[in-house]
C-alpha cells in the first residue's frame, strides 16, 4: 500500500432515509457521484460501512470496509442498549441526563472500535457526507449546512427541547476540531465564521447542488396521469417542496395564496405542499380549513422523484419562503427543470440564483403575494425560466463540478494530512 496516497473513508450512514428530504437527498446524491467519479491516482475512497444490510443495500459503491465490533465490546454494547431502550420507555421525562450519558458511553464502545478498524486500514482522514452529532477522535472531513439556531429566530426544530443546547455542543466542539469544513455557498462559508471563531484557512466551499430529480424520465402522458392523480392541471399551480418544519413558513405562504385567490386571474389557482410532517403540518392545515382553501391546498404528503419531477415541469413556479438558508436544493432543481423560482431574499439564494428569481420577504404576506402574482405573466415566466437555464448552464452548483472542487480541496491538504503517520 502506497504511503504516498491520500486514503479518505466516506462514512456510510444507514440511517439516512428518503423522508428526511433535502438532507438525504444531498447525502444520497453525494455519495453515488463521489462513488462514481475517477479521482486522481494519488486519491483513494474507502467506504467505511457498519452493517452487512448497509454494503448490501449499495452495491454500487468502490472499495468499502465493514467495520464489527469485536465480542466483548458488542456484548457491552448490547447491554448499554437495552439499558438506553429501558429508560426511553420508562423514565426519560425525568432522567433526561441520565439518556445521554447511556448514549456517551455506547458512542464511546463503538467509536473505539471504528478507530482501531480505520487504523488497521490506513485510513488518513475521514469525510461525513452530513451533519453528525458523534464525529469520532480521528482528521475528519465535515459539511457544514447552517447554523440556524443562531441565525434565525428561535423556531422550535432549533429552540426547544434541548435542541440549541445539541446544537451549540456540535459548534462548539466537533467544528473547531474538523480537519476540514465544507460549506455550500460562499455565503454559508461567511455565515459560519461570522458565529463562530475557526480558523478560516479550514473553510471551504462545496457548491450546493440538485437530486436526483433531474435526472427522471417521466413521459409527457405520464406527468399528465401524476397531475390527474394530485388533482391538479398544467401550470394551474404553484409548489413548495419542504417538510413541514416551522421554520419553513408554510403559514405566511398559505396567507399569501389566501390573498392572491381573491385578486382577477387567482381564482382557478392551487397550491402544492408536497413533505414529510416534521410537526407543522396538522397546524397548517387547520390554517386552510380556517380561510376555506381545503380544496385549493393539497397536500400530498412524501412524494417520489417521478411526480415531483412531474410538478416542477408542470407548475406555475417553485416558491420556496423559508427563513433558513443560506441555500436550498431546491432553487436549483427547478431552475434545472424549466420552473420558475420564487424565493426568501437571502443572501445564499441570491448567489445561486443571480437575477434568475423573484426574491421576498417572508416575513410579509403582501411581499409573498407580490411575487405570485408578478409570475402569473406569461412574459415574466418566460423570462425566469430562460434565465434559470442559462444560470445553471454556467453554474458551479452542480454535483460533478462540486465532486471536482473536493478532488482539489484533498490535493491541497494531503501534504499537511501526511506529516503524520498513522499509528
Amino acid at each position: 500500500m502506497s504511503m504516498d496516497k491520500l486514503r479518505i473513508g466516506i462514512i456510510v450512514d444507514h440511517n439516512a432515509v428518503p423522508t428526511e428530504g433535502g438532507g438525504y437527498t444531498y447525502y444520497q446524491t453525494l455519495l453515488h457521484t463521489i462513488n462514481h467519479y475517477d479521482f486522481y491516482p494519488e486519491i483513494e475512497i474507502i467506504n467505511i460501512v457498519f452493517s452487512k444490510k448497509a454494503k448490501e443495500s449499495l452495491p454500487n459503491l468502490k472499495q468499502t470496509i465493514l467495520i464489527k465490533k469485536d465480542f466483548a465490546p458488542a456484548v457491552m454494547y448490547t447491554a448499554f442498549d437495552v439499558l438506553y431502550r429501558v429508560w426511553y420507555r420508562t423514565v426519560r421525562k425525568a432522567y433526561v441526563s441520565l439518556g445521554d450519558s447511556i448514549m456517551n458511553v455506547m458512542d464511546g464502545i463503538r467509536n473505539k472500535c471504528i478507530i482501531n478498524v480505520l487504523k488497521k486500514e490506513n485510513i488518513d482522514m475521514v469525510y461525513y457526507l452530513r451533519p453528525v452529532s458523534n464525529i469520532i477522535d480521528y482528521p475528519a472531513i465535515i459539511t457544514h449546512w447552517d447554523v440556524g439556531h443562531k441565525s434565525m429566530y428561535p423556531f422550535p426544530e432549533v429552540a426547544d427541547k434541548a435542541n440549541f443546547k445539541k446544537r451549540e455542543t456540535y459548534y462548539i466542539s466537533m467544528v473547531n476540531k474538523a480537519f476540514l469544513i465544507l460549506c455550500e455557498s460562499q455565503a454559508g462559508i461567511e455565515e459560519l465564521l461570522n458565529y463562530y471563531p475557526i480558523n478560516p484557512e479550514k473553510v471551504k466551499m462545496l457548491p450546493l447542488f440538485s437530486g436526483e430529480v433531474v435526472k427522471q424520465e417521466v413521459s409527457e402522458t405520464e406527468q399528465q396521469a401524476i397531475l390527474s392523480q394530485i388533482g391538479l392541471v398544467k401550470g394551474s399551480f404553484f409548489l413548495y417542496p419542504a417538510q413541514f418544519w416551522a421554520h419553513k413558513n408554510h403559514y405566511n405562504l398559505v396567507k399569501a395564496f389566501f390573498a392572491l385567490t381573491r385578486e382577477p386571474g387567482g381564482e382557478q389557482l392551487k397550491l402544492v405542499l408536497c413533505g414529510s410532517d416534521k410537526g407543522n403540518l396538522r397546524y397548517i392545515k387547520k390554517l386552510v380549513e380556517s380561510l376555506g382553501l381545503t380544496s385549493r391546498v393539497l397536500f400530498p404528503g412524501f412524494i417520489s422523484y417521478k411526480a415531483l419531477y412531474s410538478l416542477y415541469k408542470n407548475a406555475v413556479a417553485m416558491i420556496m419562503p423559508t427563513f433558513l438558508g443560506p441555500t436550498n436544493i431546491p432553487l436549483i432543481e427547478a431552475a434545472k427543470l424549466g420552473c420558475p423560482v420564487l424565493c426568501t431574499a437571502l443572501k445564499g439564494h441570491k448567489e445561486i440564483m443571480g437575477n434568475a428569481a423573484l426574491y421576498f420577504n417572508p416575513s410579509e404576506v403582501e411581499s409573498i403575494k407580490a411575487a405570485m402574482q408578478q409570475v402569473l405573466q406569461e412574459q415574466c415566466r418566460q423570462e425566469l425560466v430562460a434565465a434559470g437555464y442559462e444560470r445553471m448552464r454556467v453554474s458551479f452548483f452542480d454535483v460533478e463540478k462540486s465532486v471536482g472542487f473536493l478532488q482539489k480541496l484533498l490535493l491541497q491538504i494531503k501534504p499537511i494530512r501526511k506529516a503524520w503517520g498513522i499509528e
